[in-house]
């Protein structure tokens, strides 16, 4: 599990071990005693409690190129949402999409997402209703890719780097932290035969992600 979160379960619990020596076998576990189950790192104290810290939002004595103000800060990486966003109103994927702005990333570690995401559906990593840039800090470098997730959670990604078809894997282009970006997301439900498709810029770079069928 990600964040905190209590598990309650219900007295009796019916479990079907389909991996006991008798696979398919029903078998009943009431909890008035404590059963024989095996735990592996349920009770862990190997991590101290760790505070998380979030502090991003509007600052007038921030910048971001030539223009005074600025929406950022300190954003952690942690499985209880945080954002700071303007609501505006979408039909979701059968309308289209498309932001621009100016960005620095700041040395050091980090994920964050922004572009068009349902606030009312966050749900940590890779969370539903979204069209979205993911900022991954690495240190003096970062990363940067455009992803997507509809309602029922089916997703796709693309990256501002090069994709290598042949292994099917991503290589993401290491970006210098520190410096001040141009970007823009654009989301188009007409395009790639009426499935939609995702058109990201960043600086000179492009990346495109088209949907699969069904997804829109």
């Amino acid at each position: 599990m990600h964040g905190s979160q209590w598990i309650d379960l219900a007295l009796p619990v019916l479990l079907c071990l389909v991996n006991a020596p008798e696979a398919g076998v029903l078998q009943t576990e009431r909890f008035d005693a404590a059963p024989a189950w095996v735990g592996w790192n349920n009770r862990s104290t190997a991590f101290e409690t760790r505070a998380i810290e979030q502090d991003f939002g509007y600052a007038a004595e921030r910048s971001v190129g030539d223009h005074p103000g600025a929406i950022g800060g300190l954003v952690t990486p942690v499985g209880v949402p945080a954002y700071y966003a303007r609501p505006v109103k979408s039909s979701g994927f059968d309308e289209p999409l498309s932001a621009s702005g100016t960005l620095r990333v700041e040395p050091g570690a980090g994920n964050t997402l922004f572009g068009f995401f349902n606030a009312g559906t966050l749900n940590e990593w890779r969370t539903p209703n979204t069209v979205v840039f993911r900022i991954n800090g690495r240190g003096e470098v970062f990363h940067v890719h455009i992803e997507f997730a509809t309602a029922k959670w089916r997703a796709g990604a693309s990256v501002i780097g090069r994709y290598d078809s042949s292994a099917d894997r991503m290589y993401p282009l290491e970006i210098p932290s520190g410096g001040t970006h141009t970007w823009s997301i654009a989301y188009d439900p007409e395009r790639a035969g009426g499935r939609g498709e995702i058109v990201a810029t960043f600086d000179e770079h492009r990346a495109v992600c088209p949907l699969a069928d069904g997804f829109k």
